[in-house]
């Protein structure tokens, strides 16, 4: 990812508000918690810690890697599947959906853009 302004390059890392930890948490707790990863974050946790580091502000955003029918897939198998596709997803419906789940805070990852 391409910084063009003042602020330190974007961080990201898994969301703790992750919507399959909501879903499907029997099946995707053991996937997400990983030991590659000490700390989990939210949008909001991130900007605290930004701000706590010496950033004067902090823009959290969401990236959603996966489209729907991985989603789908968690929810039947309790599997990723994420390059398979779901007999009735498309790549409009993938594409709301994300942009949704993005928007709602519930994406795979979180990030947060920090300035000084």
């Amino acid at each position: 990812m391409i910084c063009l302004t003042k602020a330190a390059p974007p961080l990201f890392t898994p969301n703790l508000n992750d919507l399959l930890m909501e879903l499907r948490p029997d099946v995707y707790e053991p996937f997400f918690y990983k030991t590659v990863h000490n700390y989990y974050f939210s949008g909001e946790s991130l900007e605290i810690l930004g701000k706590d580091a010496g950033f004067k502000e902090g823009n959290a955003f969401y990236y959603q890697e996966f489209g729907l029918s991985n989603t789908f897939f968690w929810l039947k198998d309790g599997v990723a599947r994420s390059q398979a596709r779901f007999g009735c997803v498309n790549d409009k419906i993938d594409a709301a959906w994300i942009t949704h789940i993005e928007e709602t805070g519930r994406a795979y990852n979180v990030g947060v853009v920090l300035k000084k």
